[in-house]
């Protein structure tokens, strides 16, 4: 009981006491990055002329017929699809405040926008099979090496949910907390998982869009998906820590 009393807690809002809260922000101390820096060998750049691939405009249809798809068809998934749905969930449409912050189709508590993404392209045209983390800025995806056998441990990661890797493309969303934590302290964590769930219902309502279907994940082994993707998770004050929070299959109705 005492562990689940600690969890509400951080679920309920601020007080006056926590108004004036210590920060590393407020310390002066130097903001982290915007986003991870490119670390693959091979880099590829996505299209953003978006309007040919729209199939539904109406708003209130696909929000609506949204629900979740754990089972799709066996068409490939088009690069330029992709790259929709990782723009519209992540993409960066301005950077502002001398590089400080950034303006996404995504809101973030403090535009601080603490996580990255990461997919696994098991049937797109254009990309060869295997891992990569999207660059949001440059809105480009960056091929990353696997380690091992990815397709058959992200399953047993996720406990036997197969509908992941043989989805045409599944997403994984990493969190760097210190992004968050770095202006909202001890608060930081309820804000970021408020983030998650305006990033999952958006990769939701753009796949609907494209008649594709989506299905969000939390059910999964942590450490065994953390070692996968060779986070950082150092526990600790550790401000590169990294770690899996979520992922999701995504292919055609």
């Amino acid at each position: 009981m005492e562990e689940i009393k600690r969890l509400r807690e951080m679920m309920k809002s601020y007080t006056a006491a926590d108004e004036d809260f210590d920060s590393d922000m407020n310390h002066d101390i130097k903001k982290p990055s915007l986003a991870k820096y490119h670390e693959g060998s091979k880099r590829i750049h996505l299209p953003k002329n978006f309007q040919e691939i729209i199939q539904n405009n109406n708003f209130y249809q696909f929000l609506t017929e949204r629900k979740s798809f754990r089972k799709y068809s066996y068409d490939t998934i088009s690069l330029h699809e992709l790259s929709y749905l990782l723009y519209a969930t992540q993409g960066v449409k301005k950077v502002i405040k001398d590089q400080t912050a950034t303006l996404r189709n995504v809101p973030s508590g403090g535009a601080i926008h603490p996580f990255e993404t990461y997919i696994y392209a098991n049937n797109v045209s254009g990309l060869e099979e295997g891992l990569y983390h999207y660059l949001p800025i440059e809105h480009e995806l960056e091929q990353l090496t696997i380690i091992g056998s990815f397709k058959e441990t992200i399953s047993e990661a996720f406990l036997g949910q197969m509908f992941l890797t043989e989805a045409p493309v599944s997403f994984y969303w990493s969190i760097l907390p210190y992004r968050c934590e770095w202006k909202y302290a001890s608060k930081a964590h309820r804000v970021a998982l408020m983030d998650l769930g305006c990033i999952c219902q958006t990769l939701y309502l753009a796949a609907e869009s494209i008649a594709c279907g989506t299905c969000m994940v939390g059910a999964y082994d942590q450490e065994m998906a953390d070692t996968l993707f060779g986070f950082d998770t150092t526990p600790g004050e550790n401000k590169e820590a990294e770690f899996l929070l979520g992922g999701a299959g995504v292919g055609l109705q």
